[in-house]
C-alpha cells in the first residue's frame, strides 16, 4: 500500500482526482516489482523455518541459525531463491489485486448512487477489498506452489520446467494447491487492509492533512 500510494504522489495521478482502473492496475504492477524484492528473503526463511521438524529450540534451529545455513550453503544468492516465480506472482497480483479493488468500489458506488468513494459505507469497502483478494490469489495461486517448492529447496529447475512438471504429473489440482486456505486467509486480511487505509485515509483528510 505504501509503495503503491508514493508511486501515485510521484507520478501526480491524484491530482485530478481518482485513479482510473487502468491506472491502478500499472501502478499495481511496479509495486508487485518492488515489494517481491524486498521480500524474497523473508520469504525463503519463512518457507524453510515452516518446513523445519521437531519443533525444539537449539542451537541449531531458528532465524539466525537458518540464514547462516542458508548463506554458507548457497551463498547471498540463495537469499533470493525462487525470486522469478515470486516477482511473476506479485506483479500480475497486484495488477489485478488493486485493479479488482477500484473495479468493486466503482460498482459499488453506482450501486449505491453514491458519487465519490469516500460517500462509501465500511461494509463495502470491507466487501471489495476482500473479494479483491480473493482474485487475485486465484489467479496466481500456481506461481505460488512454485515459489514454494523453489524456494524450499525442493527443486532447482526453472520456472516454467516445473510449471509444466507440476501439470504433467499432478494434473490442474497439484497447480491450486493451498487455494482453500488461500482464500480463508485472503478475504478477511485484504478486506480489513483496505478498511484501515481507507478510513485513515478519510480521517487524516479530515483532520486537513493531504
Amino acid at each position: 500500500i505504501t509503495v503503491q500510494r508514493s508511486l501515485r504522489r510521484a507520478l501526480g495521478v491524484d491530482e485530478d482526482g481518482r485513479p482510473s482502473v487502468r491506472t491502478e492496475v500499472a501502478l499495481g504492477a511496479v509495486t508487485g516489482v518492488f515489494t517481491s524484492i524486498a521480500i524474497c528473503p523473508f520469504e525463503v526463511l519463512k518457507v524453510r523455518l515452516q518446513l523445519e521438524h521437531g519443533g525444539s529450540s537449539t542451537p541449531e534451529s531458528g532465524l539466525v541459525a537458518e540464514v547462516r545455513r542458508l548463506v554458507a550453503g548457497e551463498g547471498l544468492g540463495g537469499m533470493y531463491r525462487g525470486i522469478v516465480p515470486l516477482i511473476g506472482r506479485d506483479v500480475p497480483f497486484n495488477a489485478l489485486f488493486y485493479g479488482s479493488y477500484e473495479s468493486l468500489c466503482t460498482a459499488f458506488m453506482r450501486l449505491r448512487g453514491s458519487e465519490t468513494k469516500e460517500q462509501l459505507g465500511s461494509g463495502w469497502i470491507f466487501l471489495s477489498g476482500g473479494l479483491a483478494g480473493c482474485v487475485g490469489w486465484s489467479l496466481v495461486i500456481p506461481l505460488d506452489v512454485v515459489k514454494t517448492r523453489l524456494q524450499s529447496g525442493q527443486s532447482n529447475v526453472a520456472t516454467l520446467a516445473l510449471l509444466r512438471h507440476i501439470a504433467a504429473v499432478e494434473g490442474t489440482a497439484g497447480l491450486f494447491r493451498g487455494w482453500t486456505a488461500a482464500i480463508i486467509r485472503a478475504f478477511p486480511t485484504n478486506a480489513f487492509l483496505f478498511l484501515g487505509v481507507e478510513l485513515t485515509t478519510r480521517l487524516l483528510r479530515g483532520a486537513g492533512n493531504p
